[in-house]
């Protein structure tokens, strides 16, 4: 009896061991499945955080308005002409009064000022050229830097527009077709002036302050415009 006892204390052992053993490998079987859907979750949320679309945030955050430094500074960027709309679209126009200087003579001068804007951009360029009327259309696409908490914002491809139209004793130049291109989930998405920097996207109901994300790319497009401007005027008065 004695010896009938011992073994089954010696089963009881084993079969406990047994059931050990079985546990941990099926442990071990379920963290080795899991790991591949970590790594793999992982790897989504890497390009998802780079992008405006991933980034969830709380409707609180949504509303949070841009906080400028000074109210004086930001009244160029509210201002209700700012940012204008021909035929829906957003368009500006930059007209230089030339007195005694001939159409010809200022269509050479946007020649120059157009090849000078886009002489540092690849893919910027004098696209279609009408000597005639004394015109021009130049396709420009450079980066833009917007500061921004999306990290995919940070620098979009920003595309737009230059049409130079020279009469005698007038040059006007025209910026329209503005388009913002940024990589989002691998993919490239855009968006268009309208959808972005207009009074309505980009400015509270109070026209008091500017939206966090719209307002940035609206103030960066206004300087850009204004730079674009300066520049036409000095090339015209040359």
């Amino acid at each position: 009896e004695q010896e009938l006892e011992k073994a089954q204390k010696e089963l009881e052992a084993a079969q406990r061991k047994l059931t050990e053993a079985r546990e941990r490998a099926q442990k071990a079987q379920q963290t080795q499945g899991e790991a591949p859907r970590k790594e793999e979750n992982a790897g989504w949320t890497v390009p998802q955080n780079q992008t405006p679309v991933a980034r969830k945030q709380d409707p609180a955050e949504k509303r949070k308005e841009a906080k400028p430094s000074k109210a004086e500074d930001l009244a160029p960027y509210l201002a209700a002409d700012a940012v204008p709309l021909v035929d829906g679209r957003v368009e500006w126009s930059c007209v230089v009064a030339m007195p005694g200087v001939s159409a010809e003579v200022l269509y050479d001068k946007c020649k120059g000022y157009l090849n000078d804007v886009g002489k540092s951009q690849k893919e910027s360029r004098i696209a279609l050229v009408n000597d005639r009327e004394h015109r021009l259309i130049a396709s420009m696409r450079e980066a833009m830097s917007i500061p921004s908490a999306y990290l995919s914002l940070n620098h979009p491809t920003f595309c737009y527009a230059l049409e130079t139209v020279c009469v005698d004793g007038k040059a006007t130049l025209t910026m329209s077709r503005l388009v913002y291109s940024y990589d989002a989930s691998s993919m490239q998405e855009s968006k268009k002036a309208e959808e972005w920097i207009t009074d309505k996207e980009a400015i509270n109901e109070n026209r008091t302050r500017l939206q966090p994300l719209t307002g940035k790319v609206r103030c960066t497009t206004i300087d850009r415009k204004n730079e674009l401007f300066a520049a036409f005027e000095r090339a015209m008065k040359e």
